[in-house]
């Protein structure tokens, strides 16, 4: 049984690095990935990437610094189970749901 069936994974930062291997992880075990990053040749690649061993997968570029482009990838999105966010060294498991404001301030926007 795959652990993450069924679920929907943003992964941040998932064109290359830690981001890229969690997705192919998250893939392995079910997941359904929505990779997002500033870079789209290599959020282009990772999808086809995850797509070559049999996952679903679809790119959003995405700067984690930008308050709009939060508020898109909220719009975007159709279902949100899960979300790992990688960011420089920090890892945290957080609902989108969840997300708020001051959250933003605090956590996120010092990944600029």
């Amino acid at each position: 049984m795959m652990r993450l069936e069924n679920k929907v994974a943003i992964i941040t930062g998932g064109g290359t690095g830690i981001g890229k291997e969690t997705a192919l992880l998250f893939a392995r075990e079910g997941a359904k990935i929505v990779i997002t990053d500033i870079n789209q040749e290599s959020g282009d690649q990772a999808v086809k990437d995850i797509q070559a061993i049999g996952g679903e997968a679809l790119f959003i570029r995405h700067d984690v610094s930008n308050e709009e482009d939060w508020k898109k990838l909220q719009r975007k999105r159709s279902k949100l189970l899960i979300r790992w966010m990688f960011c420089s060294t920090m890892r945290v498991f957080i609902s989108l749901n969840r997300l708020r404001r001051l959250n933003w301030r605090n956590g996120i926007s010092s990944c600029r």
